[in-house]
């Protein structure tokens, strides 16, 4: 009270002792227990809180204002409503003064707002407040949800509520409600206290969010969308959740309704992002010849339609994009066209699916066993638009590797290819790159940290693999010196370093490799850039102690170990078949090469088929290499020889190898024996 001696209703220092009256005299109406005093007490509170600087920044004073409000007074106004006894212009008010209270103290509170259960457990009558605020009222509504949902305990007491309709009706209108529920759901996982519960309602909230969208409204939620699945789908929904038809419908429909640069953003982001989040549903929904848009205007079938536009999106962007690597813009164009390259990924790996299903089909004795729901290419695209896609991938796979090519060359000459993280964590350089370099450019982003350098060599990778183009392979081999550094810099597999930051360049490299090794100059510009080298080095360090070990979690089907292993003793073999002798570089390997091989551990019945295959393998490059050595060099390893000799003796002799792996050992027997060593 205002007269009273009580010392926890005095004022700290900082505030005026001339305005001490008026802060006494407001909690001594807060403290009331009469609704009257109470609200004149928290009108001068506020027109005290906004007209004085120094009790604003008086953190205890802060706090004793907020305890004298009765949290229970605080939501009687905040559900105040038009009836016998107040008008709907005093309930507003009433709403409105609540409101404006809580959202300066969601500012002013020390500490984490998230620390104070009273002012997290304001947010049931804040959300059915929404629907009778105005709008500055909403607005700050909105921002109060928006910092309790950028924390954990926030977070969860917003998605623990069973009505959310508020939020969800005025989200049209307020692109605020999108914030909030992509920070509650970020941050609602990132506690101890939080499980899969606190994302139960994702998909209820997405199927109510549908309807309410219509033509260029509806950009805003696609934004959401495509920023908050990709880091919530795998801990919330199935594989095909009941929101993903209509939601690729409104995508379709924006498409082809909207081809404006702002709906391009929307639409392409998102769907590279449900193609990440849902595989083996969304491509079929998105390109198949059974979705609901499958024509355009033009008549075209939507999957080509929409492809075009992608790909046109990347050609014209390209040729003025290494202007803008110093612009800020540069980043938000390089995450779109990401995103573009990994829906030409996606269709592509879809086209080769359905190669595959009609080949079965075709196979089939019986006609009746033919599936009717599989899509073939015929029916998806005619052929003469099969042929035009084609001649445009290509097209954009050559100005990829020009980009490439000019994104690399101006990154080096400002030392800036890699992140100083990157640089230090690098799993091979090779020797001869080593150069004394200026101080890194820090204004643009390095390119092994670029997700366009990834989506783009991901995208060649596969479209070298898939289409027979002695051209484009040429092309590729240019830009060799960028992948194998590329390659050379990326994280180790299964790596679980904290500080590595970089992206995994190492299985796109890898298969695009194969490909580019049919090209003379692929193999010419491989061995003059020492990649028989890094593939060994790295092979060597970071696959060879994974790969015979008994570990199921290391070999588990689908580990990077099982992916990469074939395509790197693949390579390093083909690499030997482009020349008659070895390279100076590989001979300074051969003695580890040996020394591994003859160490290997002894084979066993129960060994996984995987390991019993790199094994054969590792032993048919060891004596390609011997064979490929001076006879002089072949004599120092005598021993060692000898040792690998048993070895493949006992290989032959083992019974699980039998037709096809027994020819081999044999075959491998017979050209060790012609070497003499």
């Amino acid at each position: 009270m205002a007269g009273s001696s009580d010392t926890s209703t005095t004022p700290s220092a900082s505030v005026e002792p001339n305005k001490t009256a008026a802060l006494d005299q407001t909690l001594g109406l807060l403290r009331s227990k009469d609704d009257i005093s109470r609200f004149v007490g928290l009108a001068l509170l506020k027109s005290l809180l906004d007209s004085q600087e120094a009790l604003r920044k008086d953190d205890a004073t802060v706090g004793r204002c907020w305890a004298a409000i009765s949290p229970k007074f605080l939501d009687r106004l905040l559900k105040a409503t038009e009836s016998e006894k107040r008008s709907l212009n005093e309930a507003k008010h009433m709403v409105d003064l609540a409101v404006a209270v809580i959202h300066i103290f969601t500012i002013l509170l020390p500490g984490s707002v998230n620390q104070d259960e009273k002012l997290i457990s304001r947010t049931p009558c804040l959300v059915t407040a929404l629907v009778r605020s105005s709008s500055e009222t909403t607005t700050m509504i909105l921002q109060i949800l928006l910092t309790l949902a950028s924390e954990n305990r926030g977070a969860i007491s917003l998605l623990g509520l069973e009505d959310l309709s508020p939020l969800i009706e005025i989200a049209p209108q307020q692109v605020l409600v999108f914030e909030v529920f992509k920070y509650a759901f970020l941050t609602a996982g990132s506690g101890a206290d939080s499980g899969p519960d606190s994302f139960a309602k994702f998909d209820d909230i997405v199927v109510s969010l549908l309807p309410s969208f219509r033509n260029a409204e509806v950009l805003s939620l696609l934004n959401f969308l495509a920023d908050t699945l990709p880091r919530v789908a795998p801990k919330v929904i199935a594989s095909s959740p009941p929101w993903l038809l209509p939601l690729t419908f409104i995508v379709q429909d924006t498409i082809l309704s909207h081809p404006s640069l702002n709906a391009r953003k929307a639409t392409i982001s998102l769907s590279s992002a449900l193609l990440h989040s849902y595989p083996t549903t969304f491509p079929s929904l998105i390109f198949g010849a059974q979705s609901r848009n499958s024509k355009s205007r033009t008549g075209q079938p939507f999957s080509y339609f929409f492809l075009n536009l992608i790909l046109i999106d990347i050609r014209t962007t390209f040729p003025s994009l290494i202007e803008l690597l110093h612009d800020p813009e540069y980043s938000d164009i390089s995450r779109r066209l990401a995103a573009a390259f990994d829906i030409v990924s996606a269709f592509i790996g879809f086209l080769i699916q359905s190669l595959d299903e009609e080949d079965e089909d075709n196979s089939d004795d019986d006609p009746e066993d033919r599936s009717d729901d599989r899509q073939s290419p015929s029916k998806l695209l005619p052929p003469e638009l099969l042929l035009k896609l084609r001649r445009d991938i290509s097209e954009t796979m050559s100005l990829s590797i020009e980009f490439l090519r000019d994104r690399w060359d101006i990154a080096n000459a400002n030392s800036n290819a890699f992140s100083e993280t990157a640089t230090a964590s690098q799993k091979v350089l090779p020797s001869n790159s080593a150069s004394s370099q200026p101080p890194p450019d820090t204004n643009t982003i390095p390119v092994s940290e670029d997700l366009l350098t990834l989506a783009a060599i991901r995208t060649l990778a596969l479209w070298l693999r898939e289409d027979e183009n002695p051209a484009l392979r040429k092309e590729a081999a240019n830009i060799m010196d960028v992948l194998l550094e590329l390659y050379a810099h990326s994280s180790p597999p299964a790596s679980n370093d904290p500080q590595w930051n970089g992206f995994d360049f190492t299985t796109p490299i890898l298969m695009s490799l194969e490909p580019i090794f049919t090209t003379k100059s692929g193999l010419n510009n491989f061995s003059s850039h020492d990649g028989f080298s890094i593939l060994w080095t790295d092979f060597h360090q970071h696959y060879l102690p994974y790969l015979f070990t008994k570990s199921t979690s290391a070999l588990k089907s689908g580990s990077i170990i099982l992916q990469n292993c074939p395509y790197i003793i693949s390579l390093l073999q083909s690499s030997l078949s482009g020349s008659g002798s070895l390279t100076s570089s590989q001979l300074s390997l051969l003695p580890t090469i040996i020394s591994t091989v003859s160490t290997l551990p002894s084979s066993s019945p129960d060994e996984y088929q995987d390991q019993a295959v790199m094994r054969l393998e590792l032993h048919q490059l060891t004596i390609q290499m011997l064979k490929q050595a001076p006879v002089r060099e072949r004599k120092k390893y005598g021993a060692q020889v000898g040792h690998i000799r048993d070895l493949i003796a006992e290989e032959v002799k083992m019974e699980k190898n039998e037709g096809g792996e027994q020819d081999e050992w044999q075959g491998m027997m017979q050209e060790l024996e012609a070497l003499h060593i």
